[in-house]
């Protein structure tokens, strides 16, 4: 389990899921999450790509890793989760 590797393409498809079924809770504020990949084993460490990880609750945090232990069979071993900074597109001005 601690070697446990899950498909980019399985992750972006979960995350969709995921997203869709309980979305981000954020105070009328917006936040994007806009991927995730596994970027390692023993332990298994996912990476998050958002736009405010500020506004990322440490109770959405947990959900997501539960998600991840149940849906792809991490049960009994610590993941690693991990947020990275993506930057936001400017507003083109006219």
């Amino acid at each position: 389990v601690r070697k446990k590797r899950v498909p980019a393409n399985e992750l972006g498809r979960w995350l969709e899921q995921v997203l869709s079924r309980h979305p981000p809770s954020t105070a009328g504020r917006h936040l994007q999450i806009e991927k995730v990949v596994q970027t390692g084993v023993n332990p298994p460490t996912f990476t998050f790509w958002v736009d405010r990880p500020n506004l990322l609750h440490f109770s959405y945090q947990r959900y997501l890793e539960n998600r991840l232990r149940e849906d792809f069979g991490i049960k009994g071993t610590p993941l690693g989760l991990r947020l990275v900074v993506t930057r936001r597109k400017a507003r083109s001005r006219c």
